[in-house]
């Protein structure tokens, strides 16, 4: 690789790093040499601003890649992330139609050509892309299946970092270099536009296997084990493959340079439109965040810092991906102070299918445990939810996830109904939260019950059941467990009137028995336990003894 843009030439300045023992440290080190909004510095040593220069600015941006490299070197190894090796090593010159030659000619063309006042040969952008993208997927699918082809002679990169950071590099300077783009576009625009809105040709096709799975399966009513074995199987044997991970920058990026240049031209304002259904889509699809992870959020940072696209991005219904963005990943301080500055013009004129992606990602910030205060951005998210849109959305959301969450969100909406709260009721909202969390174990078992579907009852009965070891009707459920033929309509009710029947230990309320007979026979056997439970607090009565009553048949009216 030339030396005058080779990625490693960044790692220098990390030397004093020390051990980056978790993305949590690694974020700390990365806020300490930015702002705290993950903004260019852009001071002189006596404190007033200078004007960075494309070139500057692009490398600020890339420090995070450049960190995000360094940290893959020391736990994942050389053969895992960014820093995985290529299948052959670097010749110079390089090889015609080989990874390096490809990237060093992408980057010629769009920046050193443009730069230096060369008419750039943009007309071969396309096919350049295009044959990264081969390559990508050639290198990832052998390391999924073993299986050789002879296009991995071509992969003669030194690590994939090398072609993620040329790819991030060329991308960011398109996107902050609106005249450039613009030029890029009217002389390719339609094979570029093909590409950049084409999943199929940025995720690996093992990737895509377990997605279109997965989708057909979403169209059964259960899964038995063996369809889930298969899912599971294929999923880890995917996780391997990267295409997306390594390639996603130069896409994320060109389509955020197209909603800030948006507006003038119906091709302008096509492009923004469908670059907003695409971010949002990668952002709030649980599959799609697996694809690309940690890469596409460190993308939409150009998003995050700015208001005005940061809205546009929250009405598309992006603010469940921002509100994802808040627990793992890399730039987690960055989302969080994000949402906590959104202006309420952010939390309005959502779908419903928008709001139903921000309460699923909501629910995965309360299970965060960090040093931040993960409720309250849930709390905050409740609130704007509830002010704008009333129950509905909860009502949606516990009916279509599963465990606590699901049950948090239908009690919210129960209490909302029966006390009448106000819309700006924040302060509720949270009180109403401490009382959910401090409800009885036996309370959220059997709410857990009912929002299992069939197979999950099933698959449940040790944990949701009967607690006495010699119960004859628990021992009847787990033999038919396993002759799936005689599970027919009545069975299934009758097993989830069993369920629902559980009468809980008097004392500790943490085990469940479907009878009084049942729940003396297991008095000693349940002592120790019984001890052992009422050393945390059990509160058996409250505002859930009311819900529970009528939880299956609930139905929920706006109180507005």
């Amino acid at each position: 690789m030339d030396e005058e843009f080779a990625p490693n030439d960044g790692l220098d300045g990390l030397q004093d790093v020390g051990y980056l023992d978790t993305w949590e440290t690694f974020d700390a080190y990365f806020a300490r040499h930015h702002n705290d909004v993950g903004e260019i510095d852009g001071l002189d040593d006596d404190g007033a601003p200078h004007s960075l220069t494309l070139q500057e600015i692009v490398k600020e941006e890339l420090e995070l890649t450049r960190s995000a490299y360094q940290l893959s070197k020391m736990y994942g190894g050389y053969d895992g992330g960014f820093a995985a090796p290529g299948i052959v090593s670097p010749t110079k010159p390089t090889v015609k139609n080989g990874m390096m030659h490809c990237i060093k000619m992408l980057r010629k063309i769009v920046i050193k050509d443009y730069d230096d006042g060369v008419t750039p040969n943009f007309a071969a952008i396309p096919v350049i892309l295009r044959r990264i993208q081969e390559l990508l997927h050639a290198y990832y699918k052998f390391k999924v299946t073993g299986v050789r082809t002879p296009e991995l002679m071509f992969c003669d990169f030194p690590s994939i970092f090398s072609v993620s950071y040329v790819l991030h590099e060329v991308g960011l300077t398109l996107q902050l270099d609106p005249p450039r783009l613009e030029v890029l576009m009217n002389e390719v625009g339609p094979q570029l536009e093909e590409m950049l809105f084409d999943d199929a040709h940025i995720i690996g096709r093992s990737r895509l296997s377990v997605i279109e799975l997965q989708e057909v399966m979403s169209y059964r009513a259960e899964l038995n084990a063996d369809d889930e074995n298969t899912i599971g199987r294929m999923m880890e044997m995917s996780e391997k493959d990267m295409a997306a991970y390594a390639s996603v920058y130069f896409y994320a990026d060109v389509m955020i340079g197209f909603l800030m240049t948006a507006g003038t031209t119906e091709d302008q304002r096509r492009r923004e439109r469908k670059s907003l259904q695409k971010l949002v889509h990668w952002t709030t699809n649980n599959n799609m965040r697996a694809v690309f992870g940690d890469t596409l959020t460190d993308s939409l940072r150009s998003v995050y810092r700015d208001e005005s696209l940061l809205i546009k991005f929250c009405r598309a219904g992006g603010i469940g991906g921002l509100m994802f963005d808040c627990t793992m990943t890399a730039c987690s301080s960055m989302a969080q102070k994000a949402v906590r500055s959104l202006p309420e013009a952010a939390w309005e004129a959502h779908t419903s299918t928008a709001l139903l992606n921000t309460t699923r990602s909501m629910a995965e910030i309360k299970k965060v445990q960090n040093s931040w205060k993960p409720l309250d951005l849930m709390i905050l998210g409740c609130h704007n939810i509830y002010k704008n849109y009333g129950i509905t959305p909860f009502i949606e959301a516990s009916e279509t996830m599963g465990w606590e969450e699901a049950m948090f969100y239908s009690y919210l909406a129960h209490q909302f109904q029966q006390r009448g709260l106000p819309r700006q009721s924040e302060d509720e909202i949270r009180a109403l939260y401490e009382e959910f969390d401090d409800s009885p174990l036996d309370i959220k078992a059997r709410c857990r019950w009912a929002a299992l579907n069939r197979a999950g009852r099933w698959d449940f009965l040790e944990l949701y059941g009967c607690d006495n070891e010699e119960c004859c009707e628990r021992a009847d459920y787990l033999r038919l467990r396993t002759i799936k033929a005689f599970r027919d309509e009545k069975t299934e009710t009758r097993l989830y009137e069993w369920g629902q029947g559980m009468i809980s230990c008097e004392a500790c309320h943490a085990a469940n028995y479907c009878s009084s007979k049942c729940r003396e026979i297991a008095l000693s056997s349940h002592a120790g336990a019984c001890a052992r439970a009422q050393e945390g607090p059990a509160h058996a009565h409250g505002p859930w003894q009311d819900m529970l009553a009528g939880l299956a048949a609930e139905q929920f009216e706006e109180p507005f």
